[in-house]
């Protein structure tokens, strides 16, 4: 229970003020969805629009149990990014906490727990689009995989597990193989064995390893990744807001100064709020 409370103060309080945004930014989202010259894209947008608030109070109770992420659309159409896009990744964690206190220790303690993840976790991406539909796969089973490998490398780099077990190389083959046969997610194992490579590196000031740390540590990254939570999840209301002011203006005749102006003023903006979320 402990571990619950914490999480839910470090998720909720600055995911309540991006969903409030989400939620007074639905009228200029049915302003995007009726511009003309967003073609394909504004139908979905309106779509999405006249679904959210048709829906209205189920979807404020899913978000507010942070429980949107697993209802498929033929239960709650939309529900995953109805006010906020990005808050599927906090209904993704969210469910992760729900288990966590739970799966970890079996995972420590039993082998054969994670041959019943990858099942579990294999099951619902082949289901996902037969059965039931989730946007961004925000349902934990499909993104389980994702968790255990998360799970394992912190294992390993605590030397819970030994790297060289016939049961550990097992357990990551499997893993691995379950990402890379998704394609597009290749690129995030890819990227994530480069840190760890850079984590257990014993010689951190050597060649790439050397400038990676010091980008990592300048100044200015450093700021964003305190920030980071908060500029992930309000940004987007704010591209909405600064997009919906831009339909039918003058600046709409060049794609390129739309998205200038939208990424500069909703970029600033959205680090600005950020920064008063983290205080």
């Amino acid at each position: 229970l402990p571990f619950m409370v914490r999480r839910w103060f470090r998720l909720f309080p600055a995911y309540a003020v991006c969903l409030l945004l989400g939620f007074f930014a639905l009228g200029a989202m049915g302003r995007l969805g009726d511009a003309a010259n967003l073609g394909d894209v504004g139908t979905l947008i309106r779509s999405r629009w006249v679904q959210t608030e048709d829906h209205l109070p189920a979807h404020a109770v899913a978000h507010a149990l942070m429980l949107h992420g697993a209802l498929p659309n033929e239960i709650l159409p939309y529900s995953t990014g109805a006010f906020v896009d990005a808050a599927w990744s906090i209904s993704l964690e969210w469910q992760f906490y729900l288990i966590a206190p739970w799966l970890i220790p079996l995972l420590q303690r039993r082998m054969w727990a994670w041959g019943a993840c990858a099942l579990i976790a294999l099951v619902g991406i082949v289901a996902n689009g037969r059965l039931y539909h989730f946007d961004f796969a925000a349902f934990l089973p499909l993104k389980l995989h994702y968790f255990a490998i998360g799970i394992l490398s912190w294992m390993l780099h605590s030397r819970r597990l030994p790297l060289e077990s016939p049961a550990t190389i097992g357990v990551s083959a499997g893993l691995f193989w379950m990402v890379l046969m998704r394609g597009n997610e290749a690129i995030p194992l890819f990227l994530w064995c480069v840190v760890l490579g850079m984590i257990w590196n014993s010689t951190p000031s050597a060649g790439l390893n050397s400038l990676a740390r010091r980008f990592l540590c300048w100044g200015p990254m450093l700021k964003m990744g305190l920030i980071s939570y908060g500029f992930y999840l309000c940004h987007q209301p704010l591209q909405i807001w600064v997009r919906a002011a831009l339909v039918g203006s003058a600046y709409e005749s060049s794609r390129a100064q739309t998205f200038a102006i939208l990424f500069a003023i909703s970029g600033v903006a959205a680090i600005a709020l950020a920064s008063l979320l983290h205080i």
